[in-house]
């Protein structure tokens, strides 16, 4: 890499802190609510990827640019989105008949409305893929923010947009397209494009005093059970919670350069870190096989499920290749 961000090319630490985010993900959906590794892997996983996010984007230089990055992130995000959902309608037809068609649709069409994490006032859950909504539509109006006040310091605008967040949050009102949770992943992108900013001189030179003083912070926060769980709108102490949220996902950005630095580790955890969006969607279809992991103790299901889920990632990746990327590369050829 030519530089320290590595911006133009792969971020192999970046990649690294994804793929530890992805499986902590994967792990939390296994264990019980009330268990401390929850508390744990909620006080950052979501939020890393938001800042990860922030972190990588190109800010747009007008209208017609930030046009652009919308129609990128219709392909990129929302289309692999409403593919799963396809995906697990005809899932529920395979394996439950034809009569439970317009059910299983009227769901899915109502959960990726909502796109809810966990269902809300009657309305469908869309599971993990609320995700991919509301990062879609951060990242949309992240960048309109961008053209709209350009060459300004817009951190204020992006802290009056968290607090409303926490407002809607506090009178119990969730929006359509997690609407109501857009505005505090803007701050989180915000962070991600403020990080990168001072990255190269800033937290190189003080990284020494940063990352110990963000663990302790982020250690005492969960020591205390304290963690943030943006797709149900929870955010106990809101403010700390954010705080929370950064401290862990700077210590995990360190943890991962650290880890990057053997190459067979770096190896493993880029290639799941380039993939990540694929094991989420991979992750939300693999209820037909969740028979393997049912009935088992917490670490050995959330083993088995970890490990059933990168078998498929593989077999996805390995047919992608086949199937397109080797063809579509003969046929230009």
């Amino acid at each position: 890499m030519k530089d320290g961000t590595g911006m133009g090319r792969r971020i192999l630490w970046l990649d690294g802190a994804k793929a530890i985010a992805i499986v902590a993900m994967i792990i939390g959906h296994v264990v019980p609510l009330e268990s401390s590794v929850r508390t744990l892997i909620f006080s950052f996983h979501m939020p890393l990827f938001f800042i990860a996010t922030g972190f990588t984007h190109k800010e747009p230089q007008d209208y017609i640019g930030w046009w652009k990055q919308v129609k990128q992130d219709i392909k990129r995000i929302l289309l692999p989105c409403v593919i799963a959902c396809a995906v697990s309608v005809a899932f529920s037809v395979a394996f439950g008949g034809f009569g439970v068609l317009a059910e299983s649709a009227r769901y899915t069409l109502d959960g990726l409305l909502w796109s809810s994490a966990v269902e809300v006032k009657g309305h469908a859950a869309l599971g993990a893929l609320w995700f991919l909504v509301a990062l879609f539509w951060g990242k949309t109006l992240f960048g309109l923010t961008q053209v709209m006040f350009p060459g300004i310091n817009r951190n204020i605008l992006y802290l009056f947009f968290a607090l409303t967040s926490w407002v809607l949050s506090q009178e119990n009102l969730w929006l359509p397209q997690a609407m109501d949770i857009v505005p505090i992943i803007l701050t989180f992108l915000a962070v991600g494009e403020f990080l990168r900013s001072i990255y190269q001189n800033t937290y190189k030179k003080y990284s020494h005093w940063i990352v110990p003083g963000a663990f302790l912070l982020w250690s005492i926060c969960v020591i205390q059970g304290i963690n943030i769980e943006i797709g149900t709108r929870y955010y106990p102490f809101f403010w700390l919670s954010i705080l929370e949220a950064i401290a862990g996902s700077i210590c995990v950005f360190a943890l991962a350069e650290v880890l990057c630095q053997n190459a067979a580790v770096s190896t493993m955890l880029t290639f799941i870190g380039r993939h990540t969006l694929a094991l989420l969607c991979i992750h939300t279809l693999d209820w037909p096989v969740a028979f393997l992991w049912n009935g088992q103790s917490v670490w050995r299901a959330s083993i088995l499920r970890l490990i059933v889920d990168l078998i498929l990632l593989v077999c996805f990746v390995g047919l992608k290749y086949i199937l397109f990327d080797n063809l579509l590369k003969k046929a230009r050829n």
